[in-house]
C-alpha cells in the first residue's frame, strides 16, 4: 500500500513559503539570538533535510525573510506614490509607511540590516535591497526642487533613511502620539536643509 503524507507535510511549492512564514513568527516572538533552522522544522512539519534542500542553512532561511521584508517594504513606498498631495506629502506617507511596518512585523524587520547573519550575495536579496532605496530616492528627487545633484539626493535620502530607521530603533514614534509629526518634521528638514528646498507644486 502506498505510505500517507504527514499530516502537517507541506506540498513542494507550498514548503518555502510556509517555512519562511514560520520564521518569521519565530523572530518575532524571541528575536534572533534564539532562532533555530531545527526548531522552525518542527513548527513547519517539515524534515531539516528539506528545508537545507531549499535554503541551504539557517543563513539562507534569513536571507529570505529578509528579502520578503524588503519585498513588502518596496509595495509600501511605491503605494505612497498613490497618496492624494504634492511629492513632499508622498514621501512623509511613504517613511510612515517604513514606521509602520516595522511594527507590523518586527520579527523581520528587526534582521533586514543584519549583514553579519546575511547572505549578501544572494540574486533576490541583493536586488530588492537596492531596489527599496532607490524607490525612496527617487521619491526625494521629486519632493525637492529642481536642480538638485544626483550627489545630493543621494545624501539626502541617506539621511533620511537614517532619521527614520533611527526613530523607530529608539521608540520614539510611539512617544505622545507624535509620530507623524515627528516624521513630517523630519522630512521637511532634510529636504529644506540638504536640499535646494521642497516643492509644493503635485
Amino acid at each position: 500500500m502506498p505510505r500517507k503524507k504527514a499530516k502537517n507535510a507541506y506540498h513542494h511549492g507550498d514548503l518555502r513559503r510556509a517555512l519562511v512564514s514560520v520564521a518569521s513568527d519565530m523572530l518575532s516572538e524571541r528575536g534572533v539570538s534564539d532562532f533555530s533552522l531545527r526548531e522552525a522544522c518542527r513548527r513547519a512539519g517539515v524534515t531539516i533535510g528539506a528545508a537545507i534542500h531549499h535554503f541551504g542553512s539557517s543563513r539562507g532561511l534569513l536571507t529570505a525573510v529578509a528579502t520578503s521584508a524588503f519585498e513588502r517594504l518596496c509595495s509600501v513606498f511605491e503605494a505612497a506614490q498613490d497618496h492624494p498631495g504634492p511629492p513632499i506629502d508622498q514621501l512623509i506617507q511613504a517613511l510612515e509607511g517604513y514606521a509602520g511596518l516595522s511594527k507590523s512585523i518586527p520579527g523581520p524587520f528587526s534582521i533586514m540590516f543584519r549583514w553579519d547573519l546575511l547572505d549578501t550575495e544572494d540574486p533576490a536579496f541583493a536586488e530588492v535591497g537596492p531596489r527599496s532605496y532607490a524607490l525612496l530616492s527617487e521619491q526625494v528627487r521629486r519632493a525637492a526642487a529642481p536642480g538638485n545633484s544626483e550627489r545630493d539626493i543621494g545624501f539626502a535620502s541617506d539621511a533620511l533613511w537614517a532619521a527614520i530607521h533611527g526613530l523607530v530603533d529608539l521608540g520614539l514614534l510611539d512617544k505622545d502620539g507624535e509620530g507623524s509629526e515627528k516624521i513630517g518634521f523630519s522630512v521637511r528638514a532634510v529636504i529644506d536643509g540638504m536640499l535646494r528646498g521642497a516643492t509644493d507644486q503635485a
